[in-house]
């Protein structure tokens, strides 16, 4: 895709994303109110059908609950209290997919609805499909502000992979997990989605083995 007449637009992210942190903060004892303030951000206002926030606030949240939490694996603790409604009217969508091949294709051509500061893209070959994140061409030079932390992609993976595992059950196999950020370990991540997990990668993606992506859930 061409970004040679790409005109900056400020990113957003969805409201209740910013919620599902939140119920994540809780679930340590911690309140989020005092986390959400000193992020800028008003839990009344987003939690307005389809709200929406500058993603520079979504960032510092997630930092700050780390923080506050002192869990840099917090990702986990969000995607354990996940439901399709946290990502709206994208996230009802893919519950209702056939297979984890159809919820991929809506999640990498949709996502911008949940938060637009990266793109997101299906690669595969014969044996693998790969969710690639990577951030907005357009805001290279403001990486500082709504650059993709280790906190927030690693949400949207163990989200993704919650989500994917309610449509295919066991049968969803993850080969692999990249980061381009690192943490102290890869285990807690290892442990979540049963693969090897690598930081400092070229990329930040999930590659899911295609053999079991095409098996039609039950409802």
């Amino acid at each position: 895709m061409s970004s040679g007449n790409i005109t900056t637009q400020i990113p957003t992210t969805l409201g209740s994303w910013a919620l599902l942190l939140a119920q994540a903060i809780e679930s340590y004892g911690v309140d989020s109110d005092p986390i959400f303030k000193e992020a800028g951000v008003d839990k009344a206002d987003i939690k307005k059908t389809d709200a929406r926030f500058p993603t520079s606030s979504m960032v510092k949240l997630w930092h700050v609950a780390v923080e506050r939490t002192g869990d840099p694996y917090i990702a986990i603790r969000v995607a354990q209290s996940f439901k399709p409604s946290a990502f709206s009217a994208l996230g009802m969508a893919m519950a209702a997919s056939l297979h984890v091949y159809d919820a991929l294709k809506r999640a990498a051509l949709y996502s911008h609805l949940i938060g637009n500061a990266a793109i997101t893209v299906l690669e595969e070959n014969a044996d693998e499909v790969a969710f690639v994140m990577f951030p907005r061409p357009d805001l290279k030079s403001l990486t500082h502000i709504y650059g993709m932390s280790v906190y927030g992609t690693s949400g949207t993976f163990c989200c993704l992979y919650q989500m994917l595992r309610d449509i295919a059950g066991e049968s969803l196999e993850v080969k692999a997990v990249h980061f381009e950020q690192s943490l102290e370990s890869t285990k807690p991540f290892e442990d979540f989605f049963g693969c090897p997990v690598f930081f400092g990668s070229n990329s930040s993606k999930i590659v899911f083995n295609k053999e079991f992506m095409f098996s039609e859930q039950t409802f």
